[in-house]
């Protein structure tokens, strides 16, 4: 999929995910304003689509559906932060172990 912009293109895949982007601009895009607007015109399709439902609600519903995965990336970065590096040592031993080594290259 691409959606072009005077000068700059911007290539994402089939699933929307940001591939690369091209231009004169010296900056990539700002991914997460990328992320806004396709949320925006998401919950404006869901609420031409299902007119019966008021669009406050669909706003909350959405935003408690982001909120989630936010958080739980959060969790996951924190948590990631916290190992020692000797706990990722063990970890990998203890994976070549049940692993054959060359599935790892």
């Amino acid at each position: 999929m691409r959606s072009s912009a005077t000068d700059v293109t911007l290539t994402t895949d089939v699933t929307g995910e940001f591939v690369k982007w091209s231009g004169e601009h010296d900056h990539p895009p700002d991914i997460a304003k990328c992320e806004v607007t396709k949320d925006i015109a998401s919950m404006r399709k869901r609420a031409q689509d299902e007119p019966h439902i008021p669009v406050q609600q669909i706003y909350n519903a959405e935003y408690a559906q982001k909120e989630s995965v936010v958080r739980e990336h959060v969790r996951s970065v924190a948590a990631l932060t916290q190992l020692r590096p000797a706990d990722v040592h063990e970890g990998w031993m203890a994976l070549m172990e049940v692993c054959p080594t060359e599935q790892f290259p």
